[in-house]
């Protein structure tokens, strides 16, 4: 299977250990779309829990925006775009998905924490660390690297903007 992950840089190779204390805030956490930075980590969705782990762990802020533009903009801020098989996921890879026959291209995030598990916040569990195979049952992968450009469904100004679905598309 061929996973698209975006890959933050870190200078330190072992810096991405620092997730692992985070990921107990979220024990007790309520999935709340849109979840307002001050409730975090008690109320999150799959945006704002990773923002808190990314902030927590390292001071880092990703943006907070659609989740169909989050990879455009984590690409602006210097991430790289890999295509892996499921042996090439590293610890702090992210990956954008949506549900099987959903029809929007992007519509949750999952961390990833190994090879075989990902961290992910989705509406009937809250906050789950979740088997990369089991995540797969749910979840489907559009995203190739001519999709960084893509616009979500809601910035409806954007899309206008651009005359489509992608940054400086004619569809």
């Amino acid at each position: 299977m061929k996973i698209g992950v975006l890959r933050p840089f870190f200078p330190e190779e072992d810096s991405f250990v620092k997730i692992y204390p985070v990921l107990q805030d979220f024990k007790e956490t309520v999935y709340q779309r849109g979840a307002p930075l001050e409730l975090l980590p008690k109320k999150a969705d799959c945006v704002t829990s990773i923002y808190y782990i990314f902030l927590e762990a390292f001071g880092i802020k990703i943006p907070i925006t659609y989740i169909g533009d989050l990879p455009r903009s984590l690409v602006r801020d210097k991430w790289k775009f890999h295509i892996v098989d499921e042996r090439g996921v590293q610890l702090g890879d992210m990956i954008f998905v949506k549900k099987i026959g959903e029809k929007r291209l992007i519509s949750h995030v999952a961390l990833v924490l190994d090879q075989q598990s990902v961290f992910h916040c989705k509406k009937e569990r809250g906050a789950i660390i979740e088997g990369l195979f089991d995540f797969f049952k749910v979840y489907e992968q559009s995203i190739l690297e001519e999709e960084l450009n893509y616009i979500d469904v809601r910035n409806v100004a954007l899309r206008i903007l651009h005359g489509g679905i992608y940054l400086n598309s004619k569809l």
